[in-house]
C-alpha cells in the first residue's frame, strides 16, 4: 500500500512539471537590450560659464535624469545650453555647436562616435585645451574639414588617438591656428589616400627664431605646411610635429692667437668680446634639436677649440690630451639634401698650432684660404641657410 502511494506522488510531481514547462513556454521573453539602448543618446552640454563643452553619453533625455552613465543628467543644468543630434549628421555647414564661442576647454567624458566631424569647433578661437579625445570614436568620419580652423589660441593638441583611416577630406583642419605650434598625429592617416588635405596644416611664418617649417620633435623631417599636408603619411611620419627653430651661431676671432671660435651662446660671445675677442656676427644658423650635436674641445696646452661631430674623433683628442667640453650645437644632420641648408666646411693649416682649423659656410672664404695653403677638408657638418 506504502508503494503504491509513493508511485502516485510520483506520477502527480512530474504531471505538475509539464504542466509548468507548458505554461512557460506560452509566456513572452523579455528582449535582451540591444547595443544602442545601452550606449544611450550622445550629448554636449555647455558649462554654465561658457568655458567648458563636455561630451558625454547618456540613456536619459535632455530634461535630466539618472540613467546611463555617471555623465547622465548634464544637460538638466538650467543655465547650460545642451546640444544633440550631433552624432548622426553626416555634414555639417557650419559648426552644431552654437553659441560656444567663449568655449576655452573640451572635454570627451564618454564614448562618441559620430559620422562627420566637419566644422564642429570652427571658429573657437578662445579655445585652449582639447581632452578625452581617445573616447572621440572616428572610425567611419570622411569628412574632418575645418574641425579646428580659426582656434587662435591652441597651442597644442594631440589627435594621435583618432581614427583618420577613412578620411577623404581633412582640408583647413587646423587653418589659422596662428598659435598651434605642437600637433601630435597618428599612424592611420595618409595624406595621399585623401581628396582633400590642402591646409590641412597651418602655416607658420619665418621670424627670428623660426624657419617656417614644421619639424618632427627630435628635428627631422623639416617640411613647409603645403608639402606636410601633400606627403603626410602616418606609417612613417607619426609623431609630435613643433614649429621648426633654429639658434644662431656666432663666430669670434682672437687677434693674439689666430683662434677662431663658434658659439650658440650669446652671453659667452659677449664675455669673450669684453676680454679681447673680434666678435664677427652670426656665421650660421645651427638646429634647435636635432640627433646631430657638434662637440666642442680645447686644448689647454695651446689654447686651440676644435668641433666635431665624429665620437671617434672627440675621444681621440681627449686621448692625448684636449679637454672634452660636451655638445656646442646641432648639425642638420641628413637633412643636406634639401635647398634650405648649407654645408659648414672645414679647412686645416698645418704650420699654425692655434687656429690650425677653420670652419665657414662662405665658399669665397673656403676659395681663397685654399688658395694660401690651406687643406680642404669637406664638410663638416649642415646648417639652415
Amino acid at each position: 500500500m506504502l508503494h503504491d502511494t509513493h508511485s502516485f506522488s510520483l506520477k502527480k510531481l512530474a504531471t505538475c512539471c509539464a504542466t509548468a514547462f507548458a505554461i512557460a513556454l506560452t509566456l513572452p521573453v523579455p528582449a535582451l537590450a540591444s547595443a544602442s539602448s545601452q550606449s544611450g543618446t550622445a550629448y554636449a552640454s555647455l558649462s554654465a560659464d561658457g568655458s567648458t563643452l563636455t561630451f558625454y553619453r547618456s540613456s536619459s533625455s535632455a530634461s535630466g535624469g539618472t540613467g546611463g552613465s555617471s555623465s547622465a543628467g548634464k544637460a538638466a543644468s538650467p543655465s547650460a545650453a545642451t546640444y544633440s543630434g550631433f552624432e548622426e549628421t553626416t555634414s555639417n555647414t557650419a559648426s552644431p555647436f552654437a553659441s560656444a564661442d567663449k568655449v576655452t576647454s573640451i572635454v570627451f567624458e564618454d564614448s562618441i562616435s559620430p559620422a562627420c566631424t566637419a566644422d564642429w569647433f570652427k571658429g573657437f578661437s578662445n579655445l585652449k585645451s582639447v581632452e578625452g579625445l581617445s573616447n572621440l570614436n572616428t572610425s567611419k568620419v570622411t569628412d574632418f574639414s575645418s574641425m579646428f580652423e580659426g582656434c587662435i589660441s591652441l597651442s597644442s593638441i594631440d589627435i594621435s588617438s583618432l581614427d583618420m583611416s577613412k578620411a577623404a577630406d581633412t582640408s583647413d583642419m587646423f587653418a589659422g591656428d596662428s598659435s598651434l605650434s605642437t600637433i601630435t598625429m597618428g599612424k592611420t592617416f595618409t595624406a595621399k589616400n585623401a581628396k582633400s588635405s590642402a591646409n590641412m596644416f597651418p602655416v607658420v611664418s619665418a621670424d627670428s627664431s623660426h624657419t617656417g617649417r614644421w619639424c618632427l620633435s627630435d628635428g627631422s623631417n623639416g617640411l613647409t605646411a603645403d608639402s606636410l599636408d601633400a606627403s603626410y603619411a602616418g606609417s612613417s611620419m607619426s609623431g609630435t610635429w613643433i614649429r621648426e627653430q633654429f639658434v644662431p651661431v656666432y663666430r669670434l676671432y682672437n687677434k693674439w692667437t689666430g683662434d677662431h671660435f663658434f658659439t650658440e651662446s650669446l652671453s659667452e660671445d659677449k664675455s669673450l668680446e669684453k676680454v679681447g675677442w673680434k666678435d664677427e656676427g652670426m656665421t650660421w644658423k645651427s638646429a634647435a634639436i636635432s640627433t646631430y650635436p657638434v662637440y666642442r674641445l680645447y686644448n689647454p696646452y695651446s689654447g686651440d677649440h676644435h668641433f666635431t661631430t665624429s665620437l671617434s674623433e672627440y675621444s681621440s683628442l681627449a686621448g692625448i690630451g684636449w679637454i672634452q667640453e660636451g655638445q656646442a650645437f646641432y648639425s642638420i644632420g641628413s637633412r643636406q639634401d634639401v635647398d634650405w641648408t648649407e654645408p659648414v666646411y672645414r679647412l686645416y693649416n698645418r704650420w699654425l698650432k692655434v687656429g690650425s682649423h677653420l670652419f665657414t659656410t662662405n665658399e669665397d672664404e673656403q676659395g681663397y684660404l685654399q688658395g694660401i695653403g690651406w687643406n680642404f677638408e669637406g664638410v663638416a657638418f649642415y646648417a639652415f641657410q
